[in-house]
């Protein structure tokens, strides 16, 4: 058997020494040492242009009948925390946007310019859009866009810039903003937080008083 199989870990993470460990982030995971490797996941600025090259690694068993093989199905859920974003929070704006095909990284970017005469990056609005559901605040996003810029060299922009798109993603966005930090206070309160099908993820650090460590 030529294959190297992964194990896809529902409620893990890809730590060595604790491989099915709950992460925080409560994302799929697979993987865990160098037996079972990671396969979910590549980060595209690590593959410098090779994902085809990389894809071609994966080859599907031959299945049952060699007359009618098996293929691989390759699938982007474009946006799709987004549109989670959108529905649990009731956003009205934010569901007419995806529904009408909007590119939300691209308009923000338009809308901030008009507003303020500051010029983000379409990549800073992604990572803002996406950043705020985790909580993000400017530092955050920041340090975030510093890992970026150690593997594609990718501009860091200032503080200004991150503050006025913030600003802006707050004010387009109303009921988003509200429930995400409703919701955030709701799971310091408690010391928990929870998925929409109920399962928890305990962790006392979401009462600390420091605002980073929550």
């Amino acid at each position: 058997e030529f294959r190297t199989y992964t194990t896809f870990n529902q409620a893990g993470t890809v730590d060595a020494e604790a491989p099915r460990r709950a992460p925080k982030s409560g994302r799929l995971s697979s993987g865990g040492d160098r037996t079972n490797p990671e396969s979910r996941h590549y980060r595209a600025e690590n593959l410098q242009n090779q994902t085809e090259r990389v894809r071609r690694i994966y080859v599907p068993p031959t299945g049952e009948n060699p007359a009618d093989p098996l293929v691989w199905w390759a699938a982007d859920w474009s946006t799709l925390e987004v549109c989670i974003s959108a529905a649990v929070s009731g956003d009205r704006h934010m569901q007419e946007q995806l529904a009408a095909g909007v590119n939300m990284h691209g308009a923000l970017a338009t809308l901030v310019f008009a507003q303020t005469g500051v010029e983000p990056s379409r990549d800073t609005c992604k990572r803002i859009i996406y950043g705020k559901q985790n909580g993000g605040h400017v530092k955050a996003i920041q340090r975030g866009m510093v890992k970026q810029r150690i593997t594609t060299g990718a501009a860091i922009p200032s503080r200004e810039v991150i503050e006025a798109t913030l600003a802006v993603h707050e004010q387009e966005y109303p009921e988003f903003t509200a429930w995400i930090r409703d919701y955030g206070e709701t799971c310091a309160e408690r010391g928990w937080t929870e998925t929409l099908n109920g399962r928890r993820y305990y962790d006392p650090q979401l009462a600390s008083w420091d605002a980073k460590t929550r």
